[in-house]
């Protein structure tokens, strides 16, 4: 990921996972109410278009799984039966009730 100052949230799934169809409402919601603050960058990526880079390099291997990556690192939290990546206080990103963080 980008190794700049804004803050890279993804969500990465699988079109046929039910998990993934019930998080993409609020994900999108999410998106939606952070699309004009210039420091964040919300994205979904579908981890059937590239399997090697899910699991490889991400590291992935359920979905879904949400990740913040800031300054190109990840951080910490549980979400779904993934991760979120939590390294800086913006702790108003994570607004989906299935995520908590871990301190």
């Amino acid at each position: 990921m980008h190794a700049d100052d804004r803050a890279y949230f993804i969500m990465f799934y699988v079109p046929w996972c039910r998990g993934c169809k019930r998080m993409a409402e609020q994900w999108d919601a999410l998106a939606d109410a952070f699309s004009a603050d210039r420091r964040v960058v919300l994205a979904k990526f579908d981890c059937m278009q590239d399997e090697d880079f899910c699991a490889e390099r991400e590291g992935i291997d359920h979905t879904p799984t949400l990740k913040l990556y800031h300054r190109g690192k990840v951080g910490g939290a549980e979400c779904g039966h993934g991760s979120v990546a939590w390294d800086w206080g913006a702790t108003e990103l994570v607004s989906l009730p299935v995520c908590s963080l871990l301190t």
